[in-house]
């Protein structure tokens, strides 16, 4: 099955006060991470939607093989930008969305909730930690629509928590899917915990 991945990256970083998808771990920023663990999973296509400061990201992100979507609109909020994503891989079977901020995934995690997509095709991966949802999540070419037609005001829980579809939440340990990077103190505690540690 065709995978494409999508990271949203459009957002100011207010309360972090730089650009998150240009900190770094390890010498790499967060876009390069999380493309470098999409790509390990086996996913094809990897999609950046960025929009405040993206003139600065484009320059400075040293991005790999990612490829950049612009959403001019990112003040409309998340789910402008995972529209703009969606277009980006239209021809893909299915997406894998992550958050910027969720840098410390591992790739054996995307792996995991990709199989266990494959068993479900009609739900929504979602994995959990603790029994509180996380990212990524994963959904097919079918669901699309569904993200297309949320209302901008309550965003993609529209489709994930509304029951518009069925969701498959699936139990991980890689406390990664809730890291949730918003702030400098979030930064420097993951950055002492180490990448996936």
């Amino acid at each position: 099955m065709k995978f494409a991945g999508i990271i949203l990256a459009a957002g100011e970083s207010s309360r972090m006060g730089t650009p998150k998808a240009l900190l770094e771990f390890e010498g790499r920023t967060f876009v390069r991470i999380i493309c470098e663990r999409m790509r390990e999973a086996g996913i094809g296509k990897v999609v950046a939607v960025i929009g405040a400061g993206k003139e600065e990201i484009q320059r400075e992100a040293d991005p790999g093989d990612i490829e950049w979507a612009v959403n001019e609109d990112y003040r409309r909020g998340q789910l402008s930008s995972l529209w703009c994503g969606l277009e980006a891989i239209r021809g893909a079977e299915g997406a894998v969305m992550t958050l910027v901020d969720h840098p410390v995934v591992e790739a054996a995690t995307y792996r995991s909730l990709i199989e266990a997509f494959k068993q479900t095709p009609e739900h929504i991966v979602i994995p959990t930690v603790g029994g509180r949802r996380g990212h990524p999540i994963v959904f097919g070419a079918g669901h699309f629509c569904r993200f297309l037609e949320a209302p901008l005001d309550v965003g993609a829980r529209w489709v994930v928590s509304g029951g518009v579809v069925p969701v498959r939440e699936i139990p991980v340990k890689d406390e990664g899917v809730r890291a949730d990077i918003d702030t400098p103190e979030d930064y420097h505690r993951w950055v002492a915990r180490g990448v996936g540690e």
